[in-house]
């Protein structure tokens, strides 16, 4: 669909300005769904402003994954966006407690989206 302006009232991708879209890591790759969303707008989401992160438990062994991390996880989200991506970002997430640095990590992050 090609946001027009008889399209932008009913579809909300046509009616949003900034994206902010986000996939957990399981089995090695992002969600199906995630994909598919960017698959299935891509014409829409061309003219807007896009943020995607990423949260994978790989994150905990540091500096060593990194660049693994960026090419094997964010990339390929990041190459379905032709548009300028405002931001990427990796987090760590949790399993069963939280973790409050992490969380307070993804706050600041999604502030600086916001006030940007």
């Amino acid at each position: 669909m090609i946001c027009t302006q008889e399209a932008t009232g009913s579809n909300p991708v046509c009616s949003t300005k900034f994206f902010i879209i986000g996939s957990p890591i399981y089995w090695e790759r992002p969600l199906k769904s995630v994909i598919s969303f960017l698959d299935n707008h891509r014409l829409e989401l061309k003219n807007k402003k896009v943020a995607i992160f990423i949260v994978c438990i790989a994150q905990m062994f540091g500096k060593p994954t990194e660049r693994y991390i960026k090419i094997r996880y964010l990339r390929p989200l990041e190459k379905k966006v032709s548009n300028l991506i405002i931001e990427s970002g990796i987090f760590k997430g949790w399993l069963k407690t939280p973790n409050f640095n992490e969380r307070d990590k993804v706050k600041n992050w999604v502030g600086k989206l916001i006030s940007s």
